[in-house]
C-alpha cells in the first residue's frame, strides 16, 4: 500500500507571510472544522489571520515551500499561483519511501502563471509534481503536460 505523509523540512529561513494568506483557504484544520478549499473564518482581507496569537496548532505548524526559504521571494503562493508543500510516498510493501512535492492552486489557472518554476522543480528533482487545480482535480505535472496521478491521492 501506498500512503502519502508530511516531509519533516527544517525552516531555513525565517519569511513574513506578509499579504499571503493561501494556507487559510487551501488548508484543512481539523480544530476549527474546516475543510480544505474553503476560506477560514478568522481570515483577514488583504492577509493574515484574527487570530493570529491562539491560532491552532496545526496552523502553528505548516509552513509550505517558500516559507522554508526553498523559493525566491516571486515563489511566494499569492505570487506564484500555487502553493507547494513536500510529502513523502511511503511503499509500506516494499519498504521504501520517495520525496514528493504537491502544488495546490492558489487561484483558478494558478498552474499556468506557475508552469515554468514547476517544469524547473521537476528538472531539479527528477520526480513528476502532483497538482490539485483550485476545483479539486488532481494531476501529475511531468514538465510537459499533465496526466492523472500514478499514485492514489488522499484527500489534502
Amino acid at each position: 500500500m501506498t500512503e502519502r505523509r508530511k516531509l519533516p523540512v527544517v525552516l531555513v529561513a525565517s519569511r513574513d507571510c506578509g499579504e499571503c494568506s493561501a494556507c487559510c483557504e487551501l488548508e484543512g484544520v481539523d480544530e476549527l472544522a474546516k475543510a480544505p478549499l474553503t476560506r477560514c473564518s478568522r481570515q483577514r482581507d488583504g492577509g493574515g489571520c484574527d487570530a493570529y496569537a491562539i491560532r491552532p496548532p496545526a496552523c502553528i505548524a505548516f509552513r509550505c515551500l517558500w516559507h522554508h526559504g526553498l523559493l525566491e521571494d516571486d515563489g511566494r503562493p499569492d505570487r506564484l499561483g500555487v502553493m507547494l508543500d513536500g510529502f513523502s510516498l511511503d511503499d509500506q510493501a516494499a519498504g521504501t519511501s520517495k520525496p514528493g512535492i504537491l502544488a495546490k492552486e492558489v487561484a483558478p489557472n494558478g498552474f499556468e502563471r506557475a508552469e515554468s518554476t514547476l517544469r524547473w522543480l521537476v528538472a531539479r528533482t527528477g520526480q513528476p509534481i502532483l497538482l490539485r487545480r483550485y476545483d479539486g482535480q488532481h494531476f501529475e505535472f511531468n514538465g510537459f503536460g499533465l496526466t492523472p496521478p500514478s499514485v492514489p491521492i488522499v484527500t489534502v
